[in-house]
């Protein structure tokens, strides 16, 4: 069972921000691994073998995978970053979120809740 799945806005056409969204999500999954807690984010597990290996990055491709690991976690953090709120993929997941009855954590800053 994971302890955390860390939900955060991806795609974006604008350069770097993907970049730089997978990044925090890797940087907020590093601090709470150091801090011995069991998670997973989708954007920063598989960001890499999307690009590599040219997979979709729409939300009804990833749907399945993301419920799937959401529901084997006891809580949702949802990272705030830029566009969090305008991301059909976080939006759907917070509402599966809901749906699961899991607990729900905004994080409005990397290292701060």
């Amino acid at each position: 069972m994971l302890d955390i799945f860390v939900v955060s806005p991806y795609r974006d056409e604008r350069a770097g921000v993907t970049g730089n969204r997978v990044h925090e999500a890797a940087k907020y999954v590093a601090e709470l691994t150091r801090k011995g807690k069991v998670c997973y984010s989708t954007v920063s597990a598989m960001h890499h073998v999307s690009v590599r290996f040219d997979l979709p990055t729409s939300w009804e491709y990833w749907k399945k995978h993301c419920e799937a690991m959401m529901a084997n976690a006891y809580e949702v953090h949802v990272l705030c970053l830029d566009g969090w709120e305008q991301s059909e993929g976080v939006q759907a997941e917070i509402e599966i979120a809901k749906m699961f009855n899991k607990k729900i954590q905004y994080v409005k800053k990397v290292g701060q809740k």
